[in-house]
């Protein structure tokens, strides 16, 4: 059908209408959708169902769990309750005796999705004619009562129209016809890619030489020596080469003396077994105490520094008659410092 649509960003709420209502029994009335003149119907992502197709008297419902990733499908359904408050508030004044404000038609209005198990699925629930067709990736017609909670369904939807009362709005969801279709098949088998080990062997190619036997002469030494010393007598020339003098280099006796002085020396181990001085170590309140008196000899030697150098101020102030300086700031600071006494170091 060529006016089956799939959810999407794309889609245009504005092309949406509102037929007149009608009244149902108990007081309730029901205006229905038209896109383009035409019913509205959708299909839907795989889903499961809550509990299969349960029937409650006469009433067949289903309540399909889409996956929380399925955000196209829920972002469509939230955008299509807020096209339905805003077409209600339009005819409002055609419908109503007094009109209802934006806020009261929000608060009143039922959404048709809801979370469920934490936020990992989102219910919708649909409305089921007995004569509903459902089949199998086969196009087999399957019985009702063979669809369990487990089956991943492709659903057909008819989005019919509003159904309200005095008290609250709802939209009305038709299921128009389901495929079971197997779960995804991904991972069911073995991907992995093991490595692949080639076994190469290297041959060391190494150039093959044939051995020939050596010719092997005889002879004796006697002769052989004469006539070695004859060649050599014949061949000789006498060649003049210059002299050179060359210091004995006095690297030889450094290197010596270096491995005389770098030689191991022995340690007898019983030598250090009888050695008996023992080491101490300062208790911590020695140490502190040691501290204690540098810090107080040091702000000694600072005091008396400081002392001597406000008497040369003063020297100084009285030799050149400086007494309209008024330095009584410092000379209280110093008076104030100078009442600290030996005992307080």
């Amino acid at each position: 059908m060529e006016h089956i649509i799939e959810p999407s960003i794309d889609f245009d709420f504005s092309k949406l209408l509102l037929a007149s209502p009608s009244s149902l029994n108990g007081g309730a009335y029901f205006t229905r959708f038209f896109l383009n003149n035409k019913p509205l119907y959708i299909q839907t992502p795989k889903s499961l169902t809550k509990q299969g197709f349960v029937k409650s008297g006469k009433k067949i419902y289903a309540d399909l769990l889409f996956d929380h990733n399925d955000t196209m499908l829920i972002q469509w359904l939230e955008n299509l309750e807020t096209k339905c408050q805003q077409l209600i508030y339009e005819k409002g004044t055609q419908w109503f005796e007094s009109a209802l404000e934006q806020s009261d038609i929000e608060s009143a209005f039922t959404s048709p999705i809801k979370l469920f198990k934490s936020g990992k699925f989102y219910l919708l629930r649909v409305n089921v004619k007995p004569n509903i067709k459902i089949y199998n990736e086969r196009d087999e017609v399957m019985a009702v009562d063979d669809v369990t909670p487990d089956m991943n369904i492709i659903s057909i939807l008819e989005i019919q129209g509003i159904k309200f009362t005095s008290r609250n709005f709802q939209i009305e969801i038709e299921l128009k016809q389901s495929m079971v279709v197997s779960p995804d098949p991904f991972l069911d088998e073995c991907f992995i890619k093991k490595p692949i080990t080639r076994n190469t062997s290297i041959k060391q190619s190494t150039p093959e030489t044939k051995s020939e036997p050596l010719p092997v002469e005889t002879s004796q030494p006697q002769n052989t020596r004469d006539e070695y010393k004859a060649n050599s007598n014949q061949n000789t020339t006498n060649v003049d080469l210059p002299q050179t003098n060359v210091a004995p280099s006095s690297n030889l006796e450094t290197t010596h003396n270096v491995l005389n002085n770098e030689e191991l020396m022995e340690i007898d181990i019983n030598d250090i077994e009888n050695n008996t001085e023992t080491m101490s170590l300062k208790k911590p309140n020695e140490v502190y105490y040691e501290i204690y008196k540098a810090a107080r000899e040091k702000a000694k030697q600072i005091k008396q520094e400081a002392i001597l150098a406000f008497l040369e101020a003063k020297n100084i102030k009285k030799t050149y008659m400086l007494e309209d300086m008024d330095d009584s700031a410092g000379e209280s600071d110093f008076e104030n410092y100078s009442e600290v006494s030996d005992m307080d170091f």
